[in-house]
């Protein structure tokens, strides 16, 4: 989807903002911060979270109702959710 958009400009400007389960991946998720800047979205670094979450051992509602996790997500969304407000 991102080689998609990247020659039509359509992320230019638009909030963006990444959400990982998975703390180990941290080149991953460094080099798809990079594309996204790279590509002129407006990288939300307050709205970008990063929590553990075991595949096995929690699902949707588990997350959701997590005393760790879901707050962190809630503030994520959140702030997300004015970005998107407020962009054109």
């Amino acid at each position: 989807a991102l080689d998609w958009v990247v020659g039509s400009g359509e992320l230019s400007g638009k909030p963006t903002a990444l959400l990982s389960g998975a703390p180990w991946a941290t080149h991953a998720n460094a080099q798809l911060r990079e594309t996204l800047r790279t590509m002129d979205s407006r990288f939300l670094d307050e709205a970008s979270v990063v929590v553990r979450i075991l595949p096995k051992t929690l699902d949707a509602a588990g997350i959701a109702s997590h005393t760790e996790i879901a707050p962190i997500l809630r503030a994520a969304f959140q702030t997300f959710a004015r970005a998107l407000a407020t962009s054109p």
